[in-house]
């Protein structure tokens, strides 16, 4: 991700210093060099960069990062920087389709001119950018990629045990449940950390997985109980909040 905002700011003949363990160019000197300082490494380790960074960056700089958590990293920005702060959370991996919408989320932490800056920065390039605050972007995320992982790996999981080999499962699915397969199979050819960063840093994540089977609990007593009735009740809903959004996205269309 660091790599593809650095691309986005050259295309529009921006200098760029990319900067990594092995780069003749220190973070320290980076830091010190840029208007605006972009921190892009893992999770787990985000917090001592900026710890380590912040101090260096001037008043009149940026400072931003593109982990997929917010609020953790931009109060160590704010902490340990008197610069202006933006958090920025690609809602894309680095393999994107083409086809479908690009949209990144901006939070903002300190000034109006830096996240202005950012913000046309990207429309300009072809995304779209969605506004939120730290504390509900992670509380969305928490479901987004929380849940929505740990499902994925609930489902691999399951399959695993099951007893059935992938070949077998692959012959007889149907297209929808090929889909859910290809996310497996994409999901488990990444390394661990990644998703290991996803669901244990969001502190939202664990909150709404730990809700998520609560839910599934009653989901399951009333399939156990075949409990009809329960189970239309619940069924509809769920249909009349999601007939709801729809509305509400038509009212604000």
């Amino acid at each position: 991700m660091g790599s593809w905002f650095a691309d986005i700011c050259e295309s529009q003949g921006y200098k760029v210093l990319r900067v990594g363990r092995k780069t003749e160019v220190t973070v320290e000197q980076a830091a010190k060099q840029c208007d605006v300082v972009v921190i892009s490494v893992p999770i787990s380790v985000t917090y001592e960069i900026i710890k380590k960074v912040g101090p260096l960056v001037s008043k009149d700089s940026l400072l931003m990062d593109l982990t997929s958590v917010k609020k953790m990293p931009i109060k160590a920005m704010l902490k340990y920087s008197d610069a202006e702060v933006v958090g920025l959370h690609p809602l894309f991996g680095v393999d994107i389709d083409h086809g479908q919408p690009k949209k990144v989320a901006i939070c903002g932490g300190r000034g109006e001119f830096g996240k202005r800056w950012v913000s046309e920065l990207l429309n300009k390039t072809g995304f779209e950018t969605i506004f939120l605050d730290p504390e509900e972007h992670d509380k969305i995320m928490g479901i987004v990629q929380g849940v929505n992982h740990f499902q994925t790996m609930c489902l691999a999981f399951r399959i695993k045990s099951s007893g059935i080999s992938w070949e077998k499962i692959e012959k007889s699915s149907t297209q929808t449940f090929m889909k859910r397969l290809a996310r497996i199979k994409k999901m488990f050819s990444q390394e661990p950390e990644l998703f290991a960063s996803l669901l244990m840093e969001n502190e939202w994540s664990l909150k709404h997985i730990d809700l998520y089977i609560k839910d599934a609990m009653s989901l399951f007593d009333i399939l156990n109980r075949k409990d009809k009735g329960g189970f239309e009740k619940m069924f509809y809903s769920i249909k009349r909040f999601i007939k709801r959004g729809i509305q509400d996205e038509g009212d604000m269309g």
